[in-house]
């Protein structure tokens, strides 16, 4: 199952670009966390879908009903991962 997990170019797969695409409506970030907004009741899909892509560096996820907080390992790690998630977010063009 792991090769299905980078399915895509895009960071984590097509499962989690869907949902981050479908869902997420913006990305912010600070020091150590990433802090994903998702439309209301979506956010457990998506830090299911975050947890299964495994991306490196990322210890793990908790989601609210329309938050999703990511905690990177590296103390800067937050920034660096809302950059690479940016672009697959729903207000992008």
């Amino acid at each position: 199952m792991p090769s299905e997990k980078n399915a895509s170019s895009s960071p984590g797969g097509e499962a989690l670009r869907k949902r981050l695409t479908s869902f997420v409506t913006r990305i912010d970030a600070s020091l150590n966390l990433t802090v994903l907004h998702t439309e209301p009741g979506t956010a457990p899909m998506v830090a299911a879908a975050l947890d299964e892509a495994a991306l490196d560096g990322v210890l793990g996820t908790v989601a609210g009903d329309d938050t999703v907080m990511i905690i990177n390992a590296a103390p800067d790690g937050g920034g660096a991962l809302a950059r690479k998630l940016a672009p697959l977010h729903k207000t992008s063009s």
